[in-house]
């Protein structure tokens, strides 16, 4: 550069915000620079020139602006945008900020924090009247629309409005019992009952009416009366039937009288008059009108007079059968009482006389009833009647007879032959035989006078064929006389050839040729798809066995063998049919993905995020239908703040902290205000000591459990606590227990002795003392019954000074006594299973009305929060817990988790919801822990029980090999492992690393020690310094440390794990818990009932 000597350029004006630096000779720049909350807008540098000029314009410094910001939905934003400026955010009434509520112009130009928003606030949550529901949110603007079950009707306003206060508008309404109108009178009868919703109303009517209609009516739903309204009606008595020759005048109504007469000629018998009553029968008897008679008539001999005698009755005569009437056959009773005329008589008829036949000799009377006898003459015999009777129409009985020839008896024809000629006395008969059959006897015989024949029948035989010769390997069977068939048969394991059966002919000669018995074979050959057939001998005839065996994978159906059977084929075949592992089932934190689930088949595991496999091997159904390999998800080793779920309406806040030797995260669980968190359980943890696990701390140990939601805080409530109710019974189960309970809060609720604003919070029902009557009788159990109600009162209560309004704790006061005085009068009787129980004073107690939580909420800073699904009330200690392992809620405000259905589990703690009872394939434990371990998942059974096939088995003796001190077994392993390691293989095997809790424990320990270096299970994992034993208690007043142990502290590894070292005479000293080394199990066998 030239350098220009003398020249210099014009001053230039001050920068108003800022300031110049530099020279104004030639070739000096200055430099222009804005002060705080400015900027430079122009050059920001100029140079002096030769001419004396500078080589650009002075620049300004103007203010520095942010972009206006925008209010928020349902805000406003007051102050200015320059740099240093702060706005201030602001909502509209009935909304809440959420997030920075003033920022700040920065000088980059954009504003401090990030912009906030306005949601609306929120009122308390509505309770439902009882007998009725309520719908809507609780926003601000929301309306909350009550309304009644059918049959009640609300009292109050219908709907309540959300305000900008957080309060709602007016008072809560209640629902009440629906009315009927009232009945009109019941003409000649009462009725009786109520006209509310469900109230019953009874008729009845005075005596000598009856109900017309049904006897009740119902108040119903819709103000209307069940039915139709029925009437009394008079009752009426049954007709009366006037007696024989009278009357009846009168009513049958009830109180009327009718009056009996008789006809003329005849007079009444009994009373003449009768009324009806009220149970609707006639007074008096039933009386009859009784007529004027005459003497009584004998029947003529031989004969019957039939009729009555009273005045008017005709009567008839008549004769037996053969006589015959003479006189008048009818007479009549007259009013004088005397019969119309004299009685006649009967006399026997007469037959004509008999001809007589020719041959026939006749002897006897003609009278009726006489009998005429016949008799034949010499050579022949009667055919027809021997005897003739006079009958009573004068004719004799039976046709005339006749004497025939002498007959013999007829002759059948031989069986197989016949008979010719006839059978009269002197005849001849001739006997023949059919083909194949020959005459044995008399070929004649011939009639005599006698009626018998002169020689006995003969018989047709059958003709003979000579006898057949047998077979080899067969039998014979039959006879050899014409038309008899014999019949071949071959032994077991032979087939017949030729004709089996051989009929004798006529001409005594047998049918056919003779057969032989030739032995049966099976000729088809036998295979098996998937495996191999063997035969004995390597034969397939009759009686041959073939046997069966599968290739492996694959398994028998059927039998086992084949038989060659006498038909010549093989019995039935079996199939080899391919081996199946089922389903591979759910996995912890992973999935199995399968093509198949039989031999050969492969499943593929598959990890969630934040997890990896850890296998060794191929998961392969086996040949003997078991998955192959131990396979597992474990967590990756880090631990992903992602992975922890925010509670709902909260957040997270997580940090990392050293302890032990690791770095820790640890996750707080938040609300946003005003809700607070559900559980008391809000720190999670994961590291290397829980196995990369997001877990909680309870009781000193770490549990896997599901993060919980953030509910709202109420006010507390006024409540009154009442006991000394008790009930007698038989039984003692939870479900009787719980049917107890659901009948008293029914009872209750139904009789309208807690209705809002009071509400039952708990009632309690537990076993109280036991009480056997006799040697001979059951036991009688006494159950306890405690009653918790309580009334909400807004933000009038507060549990610092625990003081109520006195007009309420009058009311609690009086409602705990009507309770009382209604349970315990022993009008309520509670049906459970077939009994009826009732409730007994025995001392009731009640407590005075307090400021508190009811059962199901916990006390946080002067408000009551509900305990959120998933988690339970603990009474004692007054704090919500996660639901344990197998159990599942998913109500808030309970004390009792549900079991998980049977043969699922959860896989944490807190679960909310039965969805989370699975059926694990690697880990089912039932109501135990299922833990990461270095051997896969496995349940964690309590000491003294060890797991078989997911369920936790009580272990029946000392493992082999164990050294026994007073009541607990020790073991000495015979591999080396890491700490974890050998805590897992004890737990696995049902016991625990050793606790070394006395000096006996120690020597005997040392003295089995067989020199080698022991783990013992004593660390300092969880928190440094505080060392305590397997079974999580602490190191308590015995220690055995080597000089300058522990010195974890002093040195720059994790040694949090205690060894017992030889080299220093067995006594303590901690170590890094990877190290290798060999431990002692101990293991104490339970005496009570399996968990």
């Amino acid at each position: 550069m030239d350098f220009v000597i003398g020249v210099s350029c014009a001053t230039l004006p001050t920068l108003l915000h800022g300031a110049i630096t530099g020279g104004t000779l030639y070739g000096d720049v200055l430099t222009f620079a804005c002060g705080t909350g400015y900027e430079l807008y122009g050059n920001s540098n100029v140079t002096c020139q030769a001419d004396q000029t500078w080589s650009g314009t002075a620049p300004l410094c103007r203010e520095i602006l942010c972009p206006p910001l925008t209010p928020p939905i349902n805000g406003q934003v007051t102050g200015g945008n320059a740099y240093g400026n702060t706005v201030v955010i602001t909502c509209d009434a009935g909304y809440h900020l959420v997030g920075n509520s003033t920022r700040t112009c920065q000088e980059n130009k954009l504003w401090s924090g990030i912009q906030p928003v306005c949601e609306k606030v929120s009122c308390s949550q509505l309770l439902a009247p009882v007998n009725g529901s309520v719908n809507g949110g609780t926003l601000f603007g929301d309306s909350a629309t009550f309304t009644c079950d059918s049959g009640y009707e609300i009292v109050g306003s219908s709907s309540l409005l959300c305000q900008a206060n957080q309060q709602w508008t007016g008072i809560q309404p209640s629902c009440h019992r629906v009315q009927c109108p009232t009945l009109p009178p019941l003409m000649d009868g009462q009725m009786t009952g109520g006209s509310l919703y469900g109230d019953k109303v009874t008729f009845s009517c005075h005596v000598g009416f009856h109900l017309i209609g049904s006897s009740e009516r119902i108040c119903q739903a819709d103000q209307q009366w069940s039915g139709a309204q029925p009437s009394c009606q008079r009752k009426e008595c049954p007709p009366l039937t006037a007696p024989d020759h009278g009357s009846i005048t009168g009513s049958n109504l009830y109180g009327h009288t009718v009056t009996i007469s008789c006809d003329p000629g005849y007079e009444l018998d009994g009373t003449g008059s009768r009324t009806c009553q009220a149970d609707q029968t006639w007074s008096g008897v039933e009386p009859t009108c009784k007529a004027i008679t005459c003497a009584d008539l004998d029947p003529p001999l031989n004969g019957d007079v039939v009729g009555d005698n009273s005045y008017g009755d005709t009567v008839t005569f008549s004769c037996s059968v053969g006589f015959v009437l003479t006189g008048s056959a009818n007479l009549t009773c007259q009013h004088d009482e005397q019969w119309s005329g004299s009685a006649p008589i009967c006399t026997r008829k007469e037959c004509p006389l008999w001809p007589t036949p020719e041959n026939v000799q006749a002897t006897g009377g003609h009278l009726y009833g006489d009998v005429m006898a016949f008799f034949c003459l010499t050579g022949f015999t009667l055919n027809g009647n021997d005897t003739s009777v006079c009958q009573a129409d004068q004719t004799w009985s039976g046709d005339p007879p006749s004497c025939d020839r002498v007959q013999c008896p007829a002759l059948s024809a031989p069986t197989n032959g016949n008979v010719h000629g006839s059978f009269m006395y002197e005849d001849v008969v001739v006997f023949t035989c059919n083909e194949g059959f020959e005459l044995s006897g008399t070929l004649t015989v011939t009639c005599q006078a006698d009626m018998t024949w002169s020689s006995t029948e003969p018989i047709c035989q059958k003709k003979a064929c000579p006898v057949l010769d047998g077979v080899v390997y067969g039998t014979v069977t039959g006879s050899n006389l014409y038309g008899d068939t014999d019949t071949f048969t071959c032994l077991a394991g032979y087939q017949l050839v030729g004709d089996q059966d051989r009929t004798c002919l006529a001409n005594q000669t047998w049918s056919g040729v003779q057969p032989s018995c030739q032995k049966i074979c099976c000729d088809s050959p036998l295979a098996i798809v998937n495996g191999h057939v063997q035969t004995t001998n390597g034969k397939s005839c009759y009686g041959s066995i073939a046997t069966f065996d599968c290739d492996a994978g694959y398994s028998l159906i059927g039998s086992g063998t084949a038989t060659c059977r006498e038909d010549g084929n093989w019995s039935e075949v079996p199939l080899c049919e391919r081996v199946c592992c089922g389903e591979v089932g759910y996995i912890h934190s992973g999935q199995a993905i399968t093509n198949g689930t039989c031999y050969n088949d492969v499943a593929t595991l598959t990890c969630d995020p934040g997890f990896q496999l850890v296998s060794d091997g191929p998961i392969v159904c086996g040949a003997e239908g078991q998955w192959s390999g131990n396979s597992y998800c474990e967590p990756n080793p880090t631990c992903s703040r992602e992975d922890l779920a925010n509670p709902a309406n909260g957040h997270k806040i997580c940090y990392t902290a050293h302890s032990s030797g690791e770095d820790r995260e640890l996750c707080t669980m938040n609300c946003n205000p005003p809700k607070v968190y559900g559980v008391d359980t809000d720190i999670y943890q994961c590291g290397d000591h829980t196995n990369w696990l997001w877990m909680t701390r309870q009781n000193n140990r770490l549990w896997f459990t599901a993060v919980s939601q953030c509910q709202d805080p109420q006010d507390p409530f006024a409540f009154i606590v009442m006991g000394g109710l008790t009930i007698e019974s038989a039984t003692l189960t939870t479900p009787y227990l719980a049917a107890i309970r659901r009948f008293i809060r029914e009872e209750l609720l139904r009789q309208r002795l807690c209705t809002p604003p009071c509400r039952i919070s708990h009632i309690s029902v537990d076993e109280g003392t036991r009480v056997r009557l006799t040697r001979e009788t059951s036991p009688i159990y006494i159950v306890d019954i405690t009653i918790q109600m309580y009334v909400e009162h807004g933000d009038q209560l507060s549990l610092q000074s625990n003081l109520l309004p006195t007009d309420m704790d009058a009311y609690l006061r009086q409602v705990a006594v009507d309770v009382k005085n209604y349970l315990a009068s022993g009008a309520v009787v509670i049906p459970v299973d077939g009994a009826n129980l009732t409730i007994e004073d025995t001392g009731v107690s009640m407590s005075d009305p307090t400021v508190g939580c009811p059962v199901g909420f916990r006390s946080y800073d002067s408000h009551c929060v509900a305990c959120p699904p998933g988690s339970v009330h603990v009474p004692m200690s007054g704090e919500c817990a996660p639901c344990p392992i197998g159990t599942y809620h998913n109500t808030s405000a309970q004390t009792d988790c549900l079991p998980c259905p049977g043969g699922t589990t959860t896989l944490k703690e807190g679960s909310s919801d039965v969805s989370a009872c699975k059926d694990y394939s690697d880990c089912n434990c039932g109501p135990h822990p299922c833990m990461l371990t270095s051997y896969g998942w496995a349940c964690q059974c309590p000491t003294g029980y060890v797991n078989e096939d997911d369920k936790c088995v009580a272990i029946s003796g000392c493992p082999e090999g164990s050294k026994v001190l007073g009541d607990v077994c020790y073991t000495v392993s015979n591999t080396t492992a890491t700490y974890r390691q050998a805590t897992d293989a004890c737990r696995r095997q049902g016991g625990l690393i050793v606790a070394v809790k006395s000096k006996e424990t120690q020597d005997f320990i040392a003295a089995n020690s067989d020199g080698k270096d022991l783990w013992v299970g004593l660390d300092d994992v969880m928190d440094e310094g505080e060392f305590k034993w397997s079974d999580g208690a602490d190191i308590g007043s015995f220690t055995y440390w080597a000089p300058g142990e522990p010195n974890d502290a002093s040195t720059s590894s994790s040694q949090d794990c205690v060894h017992l070292w030889p080299l220093a005479g067995y006594s303590w000293d901690d170590q890094p818990c990877d190290r290798m080394e060999y431990f002692v199990c101990q293991f104490i066998v339970p005496s009570g009932p399996q968990p």
